[in-house]
């Protein structure tokens, strides 16, 4: 009787296995192939796609619906959604301007709005664009060289300190200096590494740091107050999600996800984790979840909310890598149940019971995921791609098929009341 008991508990395990061949026909688990493809952008029922004419082209082609609708050229490009204004705003460079364009989400145009100054702009708050700036301009020729010089190593000279962010008002077109962090630093040498927005409660992290031989030292971070114009240096250090209190802790790959948390990997200088930070719209750390590897290609944008983004992956076909451009959502719910999964934690009913099929059937793979299975399909393959713990070069050359005798009992639980919710909304 018990071997019995053993045989069903395994092939219930195994009759699990089939939800990885089943790829639902919706926008949100569908893969593309296209190397040409640079962004996607699927605004309620119309798919906007941009290719270049050759692979490192500048000339950008947009199709609506596979129809042709605009073109642009461009040495670099960084977008920026408006969604309150129905609005994606560009920032296309060349080595002399910034040249400043909004795509508009009703008539699928580019529109020129102004050139700019040759400044870093990114991220929108109520409609203005935000970027550092330095002490003071090179007094000449010579110094723009050597301001290029330092990547190789040295320590930046003072007028290549950037110490100031300034506003882009984009219905006004006026420039305003808005931070200074001058009263924040410490050491003389000290500037702004980086900065992200927080745009639900208009703050601003700002990454501070000392530029020497080559990288930043000493990284501090302050939190700064659009509204009331005051800033804080924000502690992390003792927090009890951060793994490396001793060695030097620094944030990067900020994503945010438009539902108030960034996603933060969490690196650190001598040893590398699975997980990543998750900070709130006030910047506070609040949680850890799988660490994603992830560049932004665009978004899924219904009703006016965001409901997914694309990334780029990769899939292997007959041994040989090819990229793709995956759709997946991005939310903390979602992942926190991934992450669940992965760390063998008991789901319960009411974590699951708001998720439609597909991704229940995203829950239900992770289970195997997690033990390196290997997906036959495409969606999925590329999927847990996305994720550290999966797409190693060791993890891809130990593949299997077989993960049966991997289980774990919460495996097993956790599998058997996926199932029930999915035979719920099927």
């Amino acid at each position: 009787m018990k071997k019995i008991i053993i045989t069903i508990i395994i092939i219930a395990f195994a009759i699990g296995l089939k939800a990885q061949k089943t790829e639902r026909d919706t926008v949100l688990y569908k893969v593309e192939y296209n190397k040409k493809i640079q962004y996607i952008f699927h605004i309620d029922t119309t798919t906007v796609i941009f290719k270049s004419k050759k692979k490192y082209s500048d000339n950008l082609i947009e199709y609506a619906n596979n129809i042709i609708i605009d073109t642009l050229t461009f040495y670099f490009i960084e977008y920026m959604p408006d969604f309150k204004n129905n609005r994606l705003y560009w920032l296309v460079s060349n080595n002399k301007k910034n040249d400043f364009y909004y795509f508009n989400l009703n008539t699928f145009k580019f529109n020129q709005q102004q050139s700019l100054k040759s400044r870093a702009y990114k991220g929108l708050i109520n409609g203005n664009l935000f970027a550092p700036q330095v002490i003071k301009e090179p007094e000449n020729k010579k110094n723009e060289i050597d301001a290029q010089e330092y990547a190789s190593g040295g320590i930046k000279e003072e007028w290549e300190l950037e110490r100031k962010i300034f506003s882009y008002d984009t219905i006004n077109g006026t420039e305003n200096e808005i931070i200074n962090v001058d009263k924040y630093t410490i050491s003389e040498y000290e500037d702004i590494e980086e900065f992200t927005i927080s745009p639900t409660v208009n703050k601003i992290l700002l990454h501070i740091g000392t530029y020497e031989s080559g990288s930043y030292s000493g990284r501090r971070y302050l939190v700064y107050d659009i509204g009331t114009k005051k800033g804080s240096i924000k502690n992390y250090k003792g927090n009890k999600y951060i793994e490396c209190d001793n060695c030097e802790f620094f944030l990067c790959n900020m994503f945010y996800d438009y539902g108030g948390y960034f996603y933060m990997n969490n690196y650190k200088y001598s040893t590398g984790t699975n997980n990543m930070l998750v900070l709130d719209s006030n910047f506070n750390i609040r949680d850890t979840l799988l660490s994603r590897q992830l560049e932004n290609k665009g978004f899924i944008f219904k009703n006016k909310e965001v409901k997914g983004f694309y990334f780029n992956s990769y899939i292997y076909k007959n041994d040989r890598r090819k990229d793709v451009i995956i759709p997946s959502i991005m939310n903390y719910g979602f992942e926190k149940l991934l992450s669940n999964i992965y760390y063998d934690i008991k789901l319960i009913k009411k974590d699951v019971t708001k998720y439609d099929i597909n991704e229940l059937s995203l829950l239900k793979n992770m289970i195997f995921a997690k033990h390196n299975y290997e997906f036959e399909s495409d969606y999925y393959q590329a999927y847990f791609n996305l994720y550290r713990f999966y797409n190693s070069e060791e993890k891809r050359k130990t593949r299997t098929k077989n993960v049966n005798h991997l289980s774990t009992k919460v495996d097993k639980e956790n599998l058997k009341l996926i199932k029930k919710a999915i035979k719920s909304v099927e």
